[in-house]
Parts: structure tokens; C-alpha cells; sequence
């Protein structure tokens, strides 16, 4: 069994948003079958907390006593969305789905479903992300700033020892949180930004102050 259109949260670290899409789906398991069926919800979108209520309303079925029709019924559900949860994590409401037979209902289940990020890619409980560095920075040092998931800019220090194109750093402590508490790590690759032209003064400038390549440490 699958859901169609599960919850779609891009969490990241602890204030993101989550979004809740189109559908989720109901199981009712017994002795004999489980029944599965859907239910439609509407579009959602909230900060997401380490712990939040996500309201979300759905459209079930009730047997009818009088008719002994499947009539629909709104509800508003609470669910709890903690950041850090990851892709396919479930959220069961027990008897919250349709009726497959008068006094008997389906379970309504939710499923965690990540979006991606334009700028991190989690991996575990990891985020990788690119960030770019000036070139004077980059051979100087200095310090860049990571404009985090959660809306904070985290300052970077670079030292004095020149940056190299696609190198990397690890920052304990600043990936995805964990439901056990901590948080995972942030990994960094660094980007140097060259400058687009150069005149042939400056040109000439940086010959004399930077070394010929035979004279680079290895």
C-alpha cells in the first residue's frame, strides 16, 4: 500500500515549513483483510517547530443508521509534525478513516514526504551545502556567512591559509535535528568566486605578488 499525495515537509532544521497535499490514505486491518482508501485534505502551510500541530482538514465516510448509506463527514485533525522526522515516517489516527461497516472504521495514516532544498541536500541526519568565497577571502582570509534553513547566519571563519576550490568543512552540530535528541552535522564545500576580468595593470600587480607555480608549496 502506498499513499497518493502524503505530507510534504521540507524539514531541515527547526523552523521550516510543512506542506500537506492533496491525499493521505486509511487502512483497516483485521483477522481477515485490511482495507486501504482515500481521503481528501486540503493544502496546508505552517512554520514547523520541533513540535507542532499541523491542522488538517479530511473528508470521511460514515455509514448512515437511518439510510445505511456512506455519507461524508469534515474533520479538522491535529498532527504533530516534529522537525527532523524523515521521508516515510507515519502518523495513524486510529478509527479516523472511513466506515467499512457501521460502528467500524479505517485508520486514516499520514506519510512524511521531504521536498527538496534549493540550497542544502540532506543526507542522514547530515546537510550538505555549497557556499561561495569571495577570491580576496578566499587567499587573505576572513570570514563568510551560511545563511541557514532555519532564517540564522551562521558566521564562518576563514583562516589565513588560502582556500582551495571544492574544499571542505565540517561544522559539528549544525545539520538536521534528531528525534533523540542532538543534532546532526553541516558539510561545507567551498566555492571561490574568481573575479569576471581583470585590467592589465592588476594583471600585472598580481604577477608580482603571487608565485610562479614552480615556486607553490606541494
Amino acid at each position: 500500500m502506498a499513499a497518493t499525495d502524503p505530507i510534504l515537509v521540507p524539514a531541515l532544521t527547526t523552523v521550516l515549513h510543512a506542506y500537506v497535499k492533496h491525499t493521505a490514505y486509511m487502512c483497516s486491518t483485521n483477522a481477515r483483510n485490511t482495507h486501504c482508501s482515500t481521503v481528501m485534505i486540503n493544502n496546508t502551510n505552517v512554520p514547523l517547530c520541533p513540535s507542532l500541530p499541523v491542522a488538517v482538514q479530511v473528508t470521511r465516510h460514515v455509514m448512515d443508521a437511518a439510510s445505511g448509506k456512506s455519507l461524508p463527514v469534515k474533520e479538522v485533525l491535529e498532527v504533530q509534525v516534529r522537525a527532523g522526522w524523515k521521508e516515510g515516517t507515519r502518523i495513524t489516527f486510529a478509527g479516523k478513516g472511513d466506515e467499512v461497516t457501521p460502528g467500524t472504521a479505517a485508520d486514516l495514516v499520514f506519510v512524511i514526504k521531504q521536498q527538496p532544498h534549493t540550497r542544502f541536500e540532506r543526507k542522514g541526519n547530515d546537510l550538505h551545502t555549497r557556499v561561495k568565497v569571495p577570491l580576496v577571502t578566499a587567499l587573505t582570509g576572513g570570514s563568510v556567512s551560511v545563511a541557514m534553513p532555519d532564517g540564522r547566519s551562521l558566521p564562518l571563519p576563514i583562516s589565513s591559509l588560502p582556500v582551495q576550490p571544492g574544499s571542505t568543512r565540517l561544522v559539528v552540530g549544525e545539520g538536521m535535528p534528531i528525534s533523540k535528541g542532538g543534532k546532526g552535522d553541516l558539510h561545507i564545500t567551498f566555492d571561490v568566486v574568481f573575479p569576471k576580468q581583470l585590467s592589465s595593470q592588476q594583471k600585472a600587480q598580481l604577477r608580482q605578488i603571487l608565485p610562479v607555480a614552480s615556486a607553490w608549496p606541494t
